[in-house]
C-alpha cells in the first residue's frame, strides 16, 4: 500500500467504545491500531449484509488479532481497511451506511464517526 498512515482520523464510538481509527493522507485506508477496541457484540444481519466484515472479524478473532478482555476485543495488530463503512462495520459489529463513507467528515458526526485529530 503506497498510503502512509498519518496523525489524523476518526473515532468510533457506540456500544460501550471509543476507538480511534487513523487514516492516510489521501483517506483510502484506515488503520486500527495495537491497544485499540472492537464491540463484542455484533448485529445478527452483518453476516448476510455486510459478509466480508463478519469474515474478517471471525478471522481476526481466529488468528489471535483480536482478544477477548471481557466486555470487549482487544486489537493486538494493525488492521489496514479500505473504506470507512468497512472498519466502523467491524468495530460496531453493525452494518453501516456507505452514504455515511461517501458523504465526507462534517456528515460523519452524530453516526458514530467523529472526526478529529488524533
Amino acid at each position: 500500500m503506497k498510503d502512509k498512515i498519518t496523525t489524523e482520523g476518526y473515532v468510533i464510538s457506540g456500544k460501550g467504545i471509543a476507538t480511534k481509527v487513523n487514516t492516510s493522507a489521501s483517506r483510502t485506508a484506515f488503520w486500527l491500531l495495537p491497544g485499540e477496541t472492537v464491540s463484542k457484540k455484533q448485529a445478527p444481519g452483518l453476516a448476510r449484509y455486510r459478509k466480508k466484515v463478519h469474515q474478517l472479524r471471525r478471522s481476526a478473532i481466529k488468528q489471535g488479532h483480536l482478544v477477548d478482555v471481557g466486555s470487549h476485543y482487544l486489537v493486538t495488530t494493525t488492521i489496514v481497511f479500505d473504506s470507512v463503512s468497512d472498519v466502523s462495520g467491524f468495530v460496531l459489529g453493525s452494518s453501516r451506511s456507505g452514504d455515511v463513507a461517501r458523504k465526507g467528515a462534517r456528515a460523519l458526526v452524530g453516526k458514530n464517526l467523529v472526526p478529529r485529530a488524533l
